[in-house]
């Protein structure tokens, strides 16, 4: 908007479209199919308009396109300031969130059997702390009173302990928290930062994939399903402490066994929510060269299994909380998010409004609460 953009309805106006970016992504298969279909719905309807393309997406896949402009997913960061040198390359807005979302890092060493992140990301590279920090200055600013820090692998980010802290000190930050975390990275002094933080919020998504060691193995994680559960336990002297999580489902040479040690996963860590993703073949990973694939239906079936065993034990996790208060920050009308990302309804409030809440009922939409005035 600085360089005298106003965003505009195109469904409503479609002359006065004049730049349209899209960001992609292919690290799924839906995600690779959802946005090749839209670039070509949005290159037939706005053909007035310059479009730029960036992103994970390859250039093999729409560089038969007319009518767009590609930039290349290693200079993506720079897009706005090569189109407009003087502008202020920080973000200054998330138009329709309540948290603001600070990126760290990008790219990927690990190179897990499965995953083309690194291939279509790069090699790790973090931010530089200072300039991390005038962002957040920045939207404070702007009113924001949650952060979350995100990368692909924010763990690679080894002044993580000092930035948490850094940050916690700013009178103005009420929360803070992280995308996701591979338990690998979550060593003493990481550990000991986050229950210390007082305004880091206690939940984290530990990314897991499976709950079997011969899997894992296979995917070439650097944990064991005892090491995790290890890192779990330890987060755990926390009462209130609550994860999310991703698992791949059908991963080549996953049998019955080991889809059951998932589920006991499941099961052990309590999670609030699982993110169930059915294994899907990605050409250059090694995966891609395992033969012993699993059948479709039986992929199709484990990922069902899995979502209601999942359902079913975020309830009880839910459950430990009917009668207590918590803390909530509205989304918007109606709802928000407690401390440890439980989503709380039936409350009155308005958007980025910080309340207390008493919960009274817990059903399969999540926690239900009441206001509580005195906070």
């Amino acid at each position: 908007m600085e360089v005298g953009f106003s965003e505009t309805c195109a469904s409503q106006d479609e002359k006065n479209v004049d730049l349209i970016i899209i960001n992609c992504c292919q690290v799924t298969e839906k995600a690779r199919k959802e946005a090749k279909g839209k670039i070509n719905a949005i290159v037939k309807e706005y053909s007035n308009a310059k479009i730029i393309v960036t992103g994970c997406l390859s250039k093999e896949e729409i560089s038969k396109i007319k009518g767009i402009e590609i930039v290349d997913n290693t200079k993506k960061e720079k897009l706005v300031s090569s189109m407009y040198p003087n502008v202020d390359k920080n973000i200054k807005n998330f138009s329709g969130h309540t948290r603001a979302f600070i990126k760290i890092q990008d790219g990927c060493n690990s190179f897990c059997s499965y995953c083309i992140v690194p291939f279509l990301r790069g090699r790790s590279h973090i931010r530089a702390f200072d300039d991390i920090m005038q962002e957040i200055k920045g939207l404070l600013k702007k009113g924001f009173k949650e952060f979350l820090l995100t990368g692909i692998n924010v763990g690679d980010f080894k002044d993580l302990p000092r930035l948490i802290k850094t940050i916690n000190a700013m009178p103005e930050v009420e929360r803070i928290r992280l995308s996701s975390l591979n338990v690998e990275h979550v060593d003493d002094l990481l550990f000991e930062t986050i229950l210390e933080s007082k305004k880091f919020m206690p939940s984290l998504h530990l990314s897991l994939q499976s709950g079997s060691d011969k899997i894992l193995k296979k995917m070439n994680r650097k944990y064991s399903s005892s090491f995790y559960l290890n890192i779990v336990e330890k987060f755990k002297k926390n009462k209130n402490f609550t994860f999310t999580t991703d698992i791949i489902v059908g991963f080549p040479g996953e049998e019955e066994e080991d889809f059951l040690a998932s589920l006991q996963m499941i099961r052990r860590v309590g999670f609030i929510k699982v993110h169930i993703f059915p294994f899907s073949c990605k050409e250059g990973t090694l995966a891609a060269t395992f033969t012993d694939i699993v059948k479709k239906e039986d992929i199709l079936r484990r990922k069902k299994t899995m979502a209601q065993f999942a359902e079913d034990i975020a309830f009880q996790e839910r459950e430990k909380f009917l009668g207590k208060e918590m803390v909530v920050l509205m989304e918007s009308k109606g709802y928000g998010y407690s401390e440890n990302y439980l989503s709380i309804r039936g409350l009155k409030g308005v958007k980025n409004e910080i309340l207390k809440a008493k919960i009274v009922k817990n059903d399969k939409l999540g926690l239900f609460g009441e206001n509580v005035y005195a906070y």
